[in-house]
């Protein structure tokens, strides 16, 4: 298989995902079922479910109730950035068109999401749904080759300004977001949660999710062979922004309901100053 093949099935692959989750965001009986986690999954019981979704079939619902029951604990996110982290170092020991500065910007990434996993975010019995950790594995296994892939696929280039300002944009962003994870770490759990007092949080509820986004978007213009980005992380970009805006959306109603809706009126859902 050659590299613009790859190309196709990993941009197809990043799509794909990404209006899977849409779907079970849109069809009745799914979203709540499988798309809440944590502090924000306050599913109803089968029994209330059974008088939302009436349009369901029984035998449907109650198999639907079984799957979404299907849970691994929610400290599995670490999974993600070890195999993320493990494979970039392989393709970047095995490839040499994996050894540029975007492989080596997604293993910081890696490496850093990690630690906070082992060593910032506190334990807690919080749980998501299993195809969240498959989607997820997935994601990053396809990404570790999306970073270097059309560098194989395509003749070397020059770096341009732009590749420059993906990379400085990319640091910021994740020096901003460690910011903002130290401070969650921070405040106290249940049942005496606290509304963040960081200064990102008087723009957005979700900061750090909107910086996860602004890193995959520096990523896409620091991998840029020509144009401003790279269609295949932009791609990924997509991937992101669609779940976390799901995510994020969740995060406020939770906020809404536990502090009441004065407490964050004003504030974006997830992108300052527009959603």
């Amino acid at each position: 298989m050659d590299a613009a093949t790859v190309v196709v099935l990993i941009r197809t692959y990043f799509l794909l995902t990404t209006a899977a989750t849409v779907v079970t965001y849109t069809v009745p009986g799914l979203n709540e079922r499988f798309l809440a986690y944590g502090a924000r999954n306050a599913s109803p019981s089968p029994n209330k479910r059974s008088d939302v979704d009436v349009v369901e079939d029984n035998r449907v619902s109650s198999l639907l109730d079984r799957l979404a029951s299907i849970t691994v604990p929610h400290s599995w996110f670490k999974h993600f950035y070890l195999v993320g982290l493990l494979l970039t170092g392989y393709w970047a020991y095995t490839v040499p068109e994996a050894r540029n500065a975007s492989t080596l910007l997604m293993g910081c990434h890696h490496v850093r999401r990690l630690l906070e996993s082992l060593f910032l975010t506190r334990s807690s019995a919080s749980r998501m749904h299993v195809t969240h950790w498959i989607m997820g594995l997935g994601f990053y296994v396809v990404l570790s080759v999306a970073t270097w892939i059309e560098d194989y696929a395509t003749p070397e280039q020059p770096a341009r300004p732009w590749n420059l300002v993906g990379t400085g944009l990319f640091l910021a962003a994740s020096t901003a977001q460690f910011s903002y994870h130290k401070h969650l770490a921070q405040l106290p759990r249940a049942p005496n949660y606290q509304l963040p007092t960081h200064a990102y949080f008087n723009y957005t509820v979700t900061p750090h999710y909107f910086l996860e986004c602004v890193e995959y978007l520096a990523l896409a213009i620091r991998t840029a062979r020509e144009g401003i980005f790279n269609t295949t992380i932009y791609c990924a970009l997509i991937f992101v922004v669609v779940n976390l805006g799901i995510t994020a959306q969740g995060t406020r109603t939770w906020y809404e309901k536990r502090f009441g809706e004065d407490r964050i009126s004003g504030k974006a859902t997830m992108v300052p100053f527009i959603w």
